[in-house]
């Protein structure tokens, strides 16, 4: 029996292989797109398995599979597509492009568009996840990633701003800074920053800091006239449009992310050590030999009479110190992320909240910030739906970096490092008492100096939609924001200021409040193969800009320091400063499209009404007008040119407009005049007079913009791209112009002049390998821009065409900047050099040279070859605009291994670099400053007659530059290098988490550049528009390595 039953079933065990044999088959075919094209590299899989092949270079391939098997057909760029398998033993399939690119809904000016019914010049970015955990600010974060989007930083202090100009700066006095809309509410600009009580040099703070990187959806960059005239008076420097995270359906989603850093100075200025400089000293001043040499001790020798009349006479052993090492530190820094996502599907949320506690590289600088953000959507009906968000911030700084810009010790803690002797003065020295200037010290600063920043943020706004019909919506909006920052600047006794003053302290305080309303409809529908999409609105804008603050010296105890303003004796209380303007617009726009998107139209008109000019200069219009043809959708270019994926025409022109001008330009000013007059009982009855001097006929600024493009895809959008040309006037300029003191008032603001930036931008983005499990990035942009000054219409401050100075930089360099009509805006106005003056040379000098013809000086070019150099032989002698500008990333996926690099650059422009004032030339009135050896070691003298750098006993000129100040600006920085990696769900899933990942980044890697300073992204005063390519005691740049990780739950 055993057996007849082992028989059995070794029988039915061979029958039911077999069966199972006859249904495994081979399966062939090949893989094309719509238009017949072999796709290689298509993923095809099992359905529900981890079986699969890929598609060889012909697109054809070959699988084992079973009858009933689900293949799935999948490849990049193209929709997945599923077949069942029969009795079929071929099996073609055509995939379908992916159309999501192009029919993605980007955001633009109070609407929403597909990407390819775009007609105008619009860079879309949406941070990655790893970009946004490591970027420190909005500037940070566009930094080399769009065409014609300039970034330079105010230093690498936490919290300074970056300034950002979109092809090239429309205004020569007036702000030029784009305009942000954050979720539909426009923010106020970056420009605007609070006044400076104490006069001397404050970074500025960065106004946009509390739009915390990690809740960006993403951002639009709207460049042309076409895409910004519905902005009007607001869009003529461009448009960036900020889209915060909405929350999704489903149930709650809550990730975590974490990161910590560290960051150090990526360079450091050559300077004399200890043993160089006293030998330095000693050559420089046989009769004062302060350092003597015992072997390898140095010691310091002084003499001299203290307050009380003795005699001193000491000499003491004295160490190297590097200050510039001494002043900086390797910072910690730490950042919490927390975003909880989900809702219903009629409402949805999201909200977050961060706090990082950030340490600077230069020691006793740093911030410690918190922010919050609420996004509520509900769908109260079909056709009534709301919005609401709320956000805010609170942060406290220490920016450790004030200061003059007169290169003493007295001046900020940068110059005071690079310029101090490399020792440490003893305390009593008793030529401190003849030196007051050089009392404090590098250990000074970092003890007795605070400029600390108290600044809170909340933004709120609400939005209604209601669908009236199924074509026509209606939309309320309305929003605002709160902005108060106090700043307070405390010197005390072992500063210059503190020490003159008895102790010295500014306080400042803002308040920026904005709101806005809107009322807006819109309209869309087709009509056979046109389709129709209109927007009309009005909006009203109402802005509040207060400036208050207060000076106090004498103070009897300095130890309450920032915040002992009431202790002062001698207290000034400034007049607050106030700028209220309101902004009334009508608005409309008609986007007609034809055939699906083929052929484009888009016409916009808007109407500004502003306060801040006269009745009869109020109001101004601007239209704009752009076409686009794709031409990719035409049949005979999809029935002969498979491989061209997209091909867009494009062509617009536009009028933006700006009223960058005070608010009370257009009317007379009153305040307080002279002393006051006394009353018959002897009492003071202050008067009020004229204080500013009006000009009823200021009017807009405007700027006519033509631009056309084309946007292209080739091989199923591997490769993709875009170039555009644009060419854009600003005409009725608002310029200060100075006026005789008889007069008595000084300048009177009016509109002249014409500015013209015209340009090319190119970007390039590559898939060069796109599959399942491996993709390989890159992409690039270049962007060249040429400024012009076409009119000035003022006197001539070169003496020969209209031309005006810009901006003081302290008495030690005057205004280095010229504007110049006919020429690039901010020249370099100075004196040229060629080499030293020799002994056998032939040179006569005038006024203001003085002493400086003797040989081992500065050789000056006598320009107009007169005989004599002197004040006439000034010249252009740099130019701080760049020859162009650009930025590649590259990016790299293996399952789930990622990383990415990115690099940002500029080619040409010139950088005025205080530093080789006082560092690479060695002259008499450097005092006993440290210097770069090699200007020691090199210099001038009669047996050794250099030809590059001066005698130590050399003048230069004050209040003047010479070209020797100047370097390249050019550079390639390597911003970040990122690597992370994403635990696969098996892992996860063990965990209890449902996602987590691991990054680690290097910030600033490597910078290649000739520029000596420390960073040639770094300018000074980079929101005044007078300040151009300014370098003055900037931060040194820093290198950040960042560990993180990011958790979801």
């Amino acid at each position: 029996m055993s057996k007849r039953i082992l028989i059995l079933s070794f029988l039915f065990i061979i029958m039911a292989n077999s069966n199972l044999l006859a249904q495994i088959k081979m399966v062939t075919g090949t893989v094309t797109d719509d238009k017949g094209s072999p796709i290689p590299g298509v993923n095809i899989t099992i359905k529900k398995t981890t079986k699969g092949t890929t598609s060889d270079l012909d697109g054809k391939y070959k699988l084992a599979v079973n009858t009933g098997d689900v293949l799935v057909f999948g490849y990049l760029g193209f929709n997945n597509e599923e077949k069942t398998v029969g009795a079929q033993e071929t099996i073609n399939i055509k995939l379908k492009e992916d159309l999501q690119k192009l029919n993605e809904v980007v955001v633009i000016g109070y609407g929403s568009a597909r990407k390819k019914d775009l007609t105008g010049a619009v860079v879309s970015f949406k941070p990655t996840r790893d970009e946004a955990a490591i970027a420190t600010s909005i500037d940070d974060l566009l930094q080399g990633k769009a065409a014609g989007v300039a970034v330079s930083t105010g230093g690498s202090t936490p919290g300074s701003a970056g300034s950002v100009t979109i092809r090239g700066a429309n205004s020569l006095q007036g702000d030029s800074q784009p305009l942000y809309v954050i979720d539909n509410v426009p923010q106020s600009s970056t420009g605007q920053t609070m006044r400076n009580s104490s006069g001397d040099y404050l970074p500025p703070l960065d106004p946009m800091a509390g739009i915390n990187p990690n809740d960006i959806e993403d951002i639009q960059i709207l460049k042309d006239a076409s895409a910004t005239a519905i902005y009007g008076s607001r869009g003529a420097n461009g448009v960036i449009l900020i889209t915060t995270k909405k929350g999704k359906a489903g149930k709650p989603t809550i990730r975590v992310s974490v990161n910590y850093s560290m960051a150090e100075a990526t360079k450091f200025i050559d300077l004399m050590n200890l043993n160089e400089y006293a030998n330095f000293w000693n050559t420089k001043y046989p009769s004062d030999q302060r350092f003597i040499f015992n072997g390898n001790q140095i010691s310091y020798k002084y003499n001299g009479t203290d307050e009380n009349g003795a005699t001193v006479s000491k000499q003491i052993p004295i160490n190297n110190r590097n200050w510039q090492k001494e002043i900086t530190r390797a910072s910690l820094s730490s950042d919490y992320n927390l975003n909880i996502n989900g809702g219903s599907k009629d409402t949805k949320y999201s909200f977050s909240t961060s706090f990082k506690d950030i340490e600077g590289i230069v020691k006793n600088t740093g911030l410690k910030h918190g922010d919050f953000r609420l996004n509520l959507n509900t769908t109260i009906s079909d056709k009534l739906s709301l919005g609401f968000q709320l956000s805010g911030f609170i942060r406290k700084n220490n920016m450790m970096s004030g200061g003059n810009s007169t290169g003493r010790a007295s001046g900020a803690i940068i110059p005071t490092a690079l310029n101090t002797a490399p020792y440490l003065r003893p305390t009593d020295d008793v030529t401190f008492a003849a030196d007051v200037d050089s009392r404090g010290s590098v250990l000074s600063w970092l003890t007795d100096y605070d400029d600390i920043s108290n600044e809170y943020r909340f933004s709120a706004a609400f939005d209604a939609n209601y669908k009236i019909s199924k074509d026509l919506k209606y939309t309320f909006r309305t929003g605002g924001n709160l902005n108060n920052v106090e700043r307070a600047n405390w010197y005390g006794l072992s500063l210059y200021n503190g020490f003159v003053n008895n102790g010295y302290l500014s306080e400042n305080r803002l308040k920026r409040n904005n709101y806005n309303v809107e009322n807006l409809l819109f309209y869309n529908k087709s009509f056979g193969v046109v389709n129709i999409d209109a927007t009309a609105g009005v909006t009203y804008d109402a802005y509040t800009f207060t400036n208050t603050g207060a000076i106090g010296r004498g103070f009897a105890y300095t130890n309450l320091r920032t915040n002992g303003i009431h202790t002062a004796s001698n207290m000034v209380i400034q007049a607050p400063g106030q700028s209220d303007y309101q902004l009334l617009s009508y608005l409309t726009r008609l986007n007609t499209s034809f055939y699906d998107g083929k052929y484009i139209i888009t016409a916009t008109m808007r109407a500004d009404g502003t306060s801040k000019f006269s009745e009869q200069n109020r109001w101004a219009y601007f239209p704009s007008f752009a076409v686009a043809w794709n031409i990719a959708q035409e049949n005979f270019i999809e029935k002969n040119a498979s491989w061209l994926s997209q091909f867009k025409f494009r062509a617009g022109y536009g009028e933006t407009g700006s009223q960058n001008v005070g608010p009370y330009s257009s009317i007379f000013g009153y305040g307080t005049v002279g002393q006051g007059y006394a009353s018959v009982a002897g009492s003071l009855i202050q008067g009020l007079g004229v204080s500013g001097i009006s000009n009823p006929n200021l009017k807009w600024e405007s700027t006519e913009s033509i631009n056309g493009g084309v946007d292209f895809g080739f091989f199923n959008n591997r490769i993709s791209g875009s170039v555009d040309m644009y060419n854009k006037t600003t005409k009725d300029l608002l310029v200060n112009i100075p006026l005789p003191s008889s007069t008595s008032f000084a300048s009177l603001t009016v509109n002249r002049g014409e500015v013209q930036n015209k340009g090319v931008e190119a970007s390039l983005n590559i898939d060069v390998i796109r599959n399942k499990d491996f993709k390989w990035n890159i992409g690039g942009n270049i962007a060249f821009n040429k400024s012009t000054i076409n009119k000035i219409g003022s006197t001539s401050v070169t003496g020969d065409k209209s031309s005006f100075f810009g901006s003081f930089a302290g008495d030690h360099f005057g205004s280095p900047n010229v504007f110049i009509e006919g020429e690039a805006p901010g020249l370099f106005y100075g004196f040229k050099t060629d080499g030293i003056v020799q002994q056998t040379d032939t040179y006569a000098v005038g006024a203001p040279f003085g002493s400086s013809a003797a040989p081992g000086n500065l050789k000056v070019v006598d320009v107009n070859g007169d005989g004599v150099v002197n004040l006439a032989d000034k010249t252009i002698i740099g130019d701080p605009n760049p020859n162009y500008t650009y930025g590649f990333q590259t990016s790299v996926n293996y399952k789930q291994l990622r990383f990415k690099a990115s690099f940002s650059g500029v080619q040409g422009g010139d950088i005025f670099n205080s530093n080789n004032r006082y560092i690479n030339l060695a002259s008499s009135q450097n005092g006993d400053r440290n210097m770069n050896p090699a200007a020691i070691a090199n210099a001038w003298t009669a047996t050794n007659p250099s030809n590059e750098y001066p005698s130590i006993f050399s003048n230069v000129v004050n209040g003047q530059i010479y070209d020797r100040y100047l370097e390249d600006g050019s550079y390639l920085r390597c911003t970040d290098i990122t690597l992370g990696y994403t635990f696969t769900q098996q892992i996860v899933s063990k965990l209890g988490l449902s996602s987590v990942d691991l990054f680690a980044s290097a910030k600033n890697p490597f910078t290649i550049s000739n520029y000596s300073g420390y960073d040639p992204t770094s300018r000074s005063n980079n929101f005044d528009p007078l300040s151009r390519g300014l370098d003055i005691y900037s931060f040194p740049v820093q290198r950040q390595i960042i560990l993180g990780v990011n958790l979801t739950f």
